[in-house]
């Protein structure tokens, strides 16, 4: 049997005929398209989670004054690492303000700022 390949299309002969495979250019693209597409939807549920969680936070402090590490845990359900995480996020984007340091730290709501026309 004689072959021949490249890299698009292979053929295949012997005494009784030949036979010619051609890659499927398609299924390469297909499957990096399923790819983005599955990542793409995972990005939307971990942002629908952010915001449900983001949410829960600012209903605790209507009632509450100020929020520890080990409360957010328990409000959400989630790990001490994840706790974390949403503090560090809350605090960067100015939605929560950090108090304290090591053992006492606590977290309250920041206070809207004053926008400069405010001022005049």
């Amino acid at each position: 049997m004689i072959i021949q390949k490249t890299k698009l299309v292979e053929f295949f002969s012997d005494f009784n005929g030949f036979k010619v495979v051609m890659k499927n250019l398609n299924y390469d693209f297909i499957k990096n398209l399923n790819n983005r597409e599955s990542t793409i939807k995972t990005e939307i549920k971990k942002r629908k989670i952010l915001e449900v969680q983001i949410q829960k936070i600012m209903e605790f402090f209507e009632t509450n004054d100020e929020l520890t590490r080990l409360k957010l845990e328990k409000l959400l359900n989630v790990k001490e690492s994840r706790a974390r995480d949403l503090l560090r996020y809350l605090v960067k984007n100015d939605i929560l303000q950090k108090i304290g340091a090591t053992r006492n730290i606590r977290y309250i709501k920041t206070v809207g700022k004053k926008s400069s026309n405010e001022n005049h």
